[in-house]
């Protein structure tokens, strides 16, 4: 009996470390993209609002600025308002980005009113709004299916830009 395994674990070893290398690289090239993959938001618009909820759909545009192609099979992103979450949007639609380029993705996104009116509260006090988009593409492959992860984020001013001077003509 001993023999037998003598004779089949150098073959299963060597076997299972390739294996572990295969994952490894596979791993390693999609964990890296994340940093190079981009998302702005284009757009907003709202399909339905009732006094909780309000869904709609939201745009956004993802960049690739590696030099592979990524083949995405949906997306998931959250939207938050000073720090509020907001909203969760969600696509099964599949789509390849190709290398050094970008795609716009429609999200169905739906919002929870009750969150955004606070966040909404503090930014009438504040002037601005500040928001953030988190997520991940999930991405498929022949053998592996991953994520990439999503951020980005900014502030919006609500306040009018200053009067314009008025003078007398010389």
């Amino acid at each position: 009996m001993f023999r037998f395994f003598a004779r089949i674990l150098p073959a299963a070893s060597a076997f299972a470390v390739a294996a572990a290398l295969g994952l490894a690289a596979s791993g390693c090239a999609m964990f890296g993209a994340g940093k190079d993959v981009d998302v702005r938001i284009v757009g907003l618009q709202f399909t339905d609002i009732t006094p909780f909820e309000s869904t709609g759909m939201i745009t956004v545009r993802v960049t690739n600025s590696t030099q592979n192609p990524i083949a995405v099979d949906g997306a998931r992103c959250t939207l938050y308002l000073n720090n509020v979450r907001a909203g969760l949007g969600v696509t099964n639609e599949p789509c390849t980005i190709q290398r050094l380029s970008s795609v716009v993705l429609t999200l169905a996104i739906s919002m929870d009113n009750l969150s955004s009116i606070q966040g909404g509260l503090a930014a009438l006090r504040a002037s601005e709004v500040e928001y953030k988009l988190d997520g991940v593409l999930y991405t498929s492959g022949s053998l592996f299916r991953g994520t990439i992860p999503l951020a980005n984020g900014g502030k919006i001013r609500l306040n009018a830009p200053p009067a314009a001077k008025t003078g007398t003509a010389k």
